[in-house]
């Protein structure tokens, strides 16, 4: 599976365990803040190459005529997960205090149900750690990144958080400059 990295890269990588990948395809989805449609080269763009992306689209399945589910990234990645209207979710706004719900299905719940191994790489935002919403409470294996909204605007952050345990970057400080930078990290983990 190949995996690109993007700022506030927000994605998951799921693939059928062993003995049911004969039968199940793998589920990757991708979602990036401020990425406009025509943005990436197999939809046209001349000056971005995004080669594995490409590859990604042409072997599997493009949903293009779909809308954001909300003007925010937070609100957005909810209605992902949840698969409810924005109005329903209750994360309508990007200030990182509100998570999910305890309990609250994702697609990632229901795909581990269905014998999926799940996995979150990336800029999270629906919920930190100890709240409700943290990603291994709701369906993933394993999650890797950032979990709320401010954490995910540096890209030198001092740690990720890996299934709500910090994992520290060596050399950096939380600032825009820093000797770890944390997008090389998720991508290796992914």
């Amino acid at each position: 599976m190949l995996l690109v990295g993007c700022s506030a890269l927000s994605l998951i990588a799921i693939r059928p365990t062993a003995e049911a990948s004969d039968s199940k395809p793998n589920i990757v989805y991708i979602m990036a803040d401020e990425l406009g449609y025509y943005e990436l080269s197999h939809m046209g763009h001349s000056h971005f190459n995004t080669p594995h992306i490409d590859q990604l689209a042409a072997e599997g399945m493009r949903f293009t005529q779909s809308l954001a589910g909300s003007s925010l990234c937070a609100p957005t990645r909810c209605v992902l997960m949840t698969g409810k209207h924005s109005g329903h979710t209750s994360i309508r706004t990007n200030g990182g205090g509100t998570p999910l719900r305890a309990g609250e299905v994702t697609i990632a719940t229901l795909l581990k149900q269905a014998g999926y191994a799940t996995g979150g790489f990336g800029k999270w935002g629906c919920g930190g750690r100890g709240s409700t919403g943290v990603p291994e409470d709701h369906g993933f294996d394993v999650f890797f990144g950032y979990y709320d909204q401010v954490h995910a605007h540096s890209y030198s952050p001092p740690y990720l958080i890996r299934n709500s345990e910090e994992v520290a970057l060596p050399g950096n400080n939380g600032g825009r400059q820093g000797q770890t930078y944390s997008h090389y990290q998720i991508i290796e983990q992914a």
